[in-house]
């Protein structure tokens, strides 16, 4: 399997398994975030791999460039940048 349909794939799966659960952004009211920089963050089942996150920021309208994981004390959020 060549790596481009492997990605496919994680992107999909991933898209699903973000899609089907609720998610909450970790910056408060109006997306300020330090640094000034506005992100929107969502919380995976799953580990987070930055090329998924990437694909999945894209999917939800986002800027797919600056998009990287975060770990967190309940998990592992994957947090795109608006």
């Amino acid at each position: 399997m060549t790596s481009s349909i492997k990605i496919v794939y994680l992107a999909a799966a991933l898209f699903l398994v973000l899609g089907t659960m609720p998610t909450f952004p970790s910056c408060q009211a109006g997306g300020c975030c330090p640094g000034r920089i506005k992100e929107q963050c969502y919380g995976t089942s799953g580990p987070c791999v930055n090329d998924v996150c990437a694909a999945y920021c894209q999917i939800k309208g986002h800027k797919s460039e600056g998009a990287y994981c975060v770990k967190r004390n309940n998990g592992q959020d994957c947090c795109c940048v608006l």
